[in-house]
């Protein structure tokens, strides 16, 4: 039954937090300034504008690679769903302490590190919950 669970919330927290990373995206979509580009010229465009497109396929690719190790019980399961969120709260949190530091930090920024940091944040204490006893043997009996 907690392995259901599991993978119930490795879908929910998974799209939430990829449509969470999306917004900038569906944002510059919808609201074009002239005549918008369409297909793979609007992603290249939104490459090119946007700050962090490179952790959009980064975050698609170890979503989905947890949830493939999920699926085959591999124990490498916890360490990707788990460290992921952790390394992005850490990755987040040092990026805006630099800009802190720097005098650069927008006001906007403050929404963009509640919605990204707060998901993030409860995402990996949930994860982490869920996967508090996959070392012990009695993990195997749960599942």
């Amino acid at each position: 039954m907690k392995r259901w669970i599991r993978l119930t919330w490795l879908i929910v927290s998974g799209a939430w937090f990829i449509r969470l990373q999306l917004i900038p995206v569906l944002m510059w979509a919808r609201w074009p300034l002239l005549d918008p580009p369409h297909g793979l010229a609007l992603w290249f465009r939104i490459l090119r504008d946007w700050r962090h497109g490179w952790l959009l396929f980064l975050t698609l690719t170890v979503i989905t690679l947890g949830f493939v190790l999920e699926v085959a019980r591999q124990k490498a399961a916890a360490w990707c769903n788990v460290g992921f969120y952790a390394a992005y709260v850490l990755f987040l949190s040092a990026d805006s302490l630099v800009a802190f530091l720097r005098h650069e930090l927008e006001p906007e920024a403050v929404l963009y590190l509640v919605a990204f940091g707060g998901s993030a944040l409860i995402i990996l204490v949930i994860n982490f919950l869920l996967y508090r006893r996959w070392r012990g043997a009695k993990s195997e009996q749960n599942d």
